[in-house]
């Protein structure tokens, strides 16, 4: 017995009788495995469902998959069939395309059972889950994992997003400082210098609008603390230089939330200073960016409401 079949722990529904078995451990690597694997249940490698449901678990993965020489693996639909890549649907506008990352902590038990509320929700084509190196359970212990919620939706709508945040309702989740929301406004409607206009005027709205965040995402904040980024780096309030790969503006600066109300509020905020055509002053305070722009009663008060708790 040259080895144990530890690729196996990773698949679904891949069932092997005691001699199929037998004959996977004459196998010296684990690339091998899976493509003898592939040739005994007749379904091709790509199509072979991986079950992964922690960060410990997909490192392990990406490592007994690195030495397959099919890279493609290691980036493979894990959680479910969600896709690697979301483009905005056909029946999404050009310029009418919102792009939303929400980072949180899920208890480990919950993970299966809000994929499966995902699937009921028929999200497939407009959701993608990953697991995020990049967050700290720190307190919350081993029992929490971290994860970002990738989706595409209509900026005008929102019902995407209103779907997934209802999904977690019911789902132990976690937030803390280390978490993040990203919000990518469609700019495939402009190029570059149309779209660094519209960077610009939100970028002078930066100091009124960063009283309304807790201290962790204002100045000097690890992933948001500079006010805009252009062409070097992402670390800002504002940043373009996602423009060229994906033709978007990106939002970086909010908390961590799976609040609908609170996100939906943050990207209307920012969908009017966007749309606005003036030329803009330096707003430095709540009440300048309140008074300039024209959000609504409701918005309004939510604005200010948030300044008073981080004041």
């Amino acid at each position: 017995m040259k080895q144990e079949i530890q690729v196996l722990k990773f698949f679904k529904d891949v069932k092997l009788t005691r001699r199929q078995e037998q004959k996977v451990r004459k196998i010296d690597t684990a690339g091998d495995q899976v493509k003898y694997i592939s040739t005994l249940i007749g379904t091709r490698i790509s199509d072979l469902k991986v079950n992964v449901d922690t960060r410990r678990d997909f490192e392990a993965y990406k490592e007994g998959m690195s030495n397959m020489g099919i890279q493609k693996f290691i980036n493979h639909d894990f959680f479910g069939g969600y896709s690697d890549r979301l483009a905005p649907p056909a029946n999404i506008p050009v310029g009418e395309a919102l792009g939303v990352e929400i980072e949180f902590f899920i208890h480990k038990d919950d993970v299966k059972k809000f994929n499966k509320r995902l699937a009921l929700r028929k999200l497939k084509d407009n959701v993608k889950i990953t697991t995020d190196s990049s967050l700290n359970n720190g307190s919350l212990g081993s029992t929490y994992r971290g994860y970002e919620i990738r989706l595409v939706d209509n900026v005008n709508t929102l019902k995407v997003l209103e779907k997934v945040c209802k999904s977690l309702e019911s789902i132990r989740t976690e937030i803390n400082e280390t978490c993040g929301l990203h919000v990518h406004f469609d700019h495939r409607q402009t190029d570059y210098n149309g779209a660094l206009k519209n960077g610009e005027r939100v970028a002078k709205a930066v100091k009124g609008l960063r009283h309304m965040l807790p201290k962790s995402r204002r100045e000097g904040a690890t992933y948001c603390g500079g006010t805009i980024s252009t062409r070097d780096g992402r670390s800002s309030f504002v940043n373009l230089d996602c423009f060229n790969r994906q033709q978007t503006i990106e939002i970086r600066a909010h908390g961590g939330s799976v609040d609908f109300t609170k996100i939906s509020n943050w990207i209307k905020i920012n969908k009017v200073i966007i749309d606005d055509t003036r030329e803009t002053p330096e707003l430095n305070t709540i009440e300048s960016v309140i008074e300039y722009y024209n959000f609504g009663d409701e918005l309004d008060s939510y604005m200010r409401e948030r300044a008073e708790n981080f004041a």
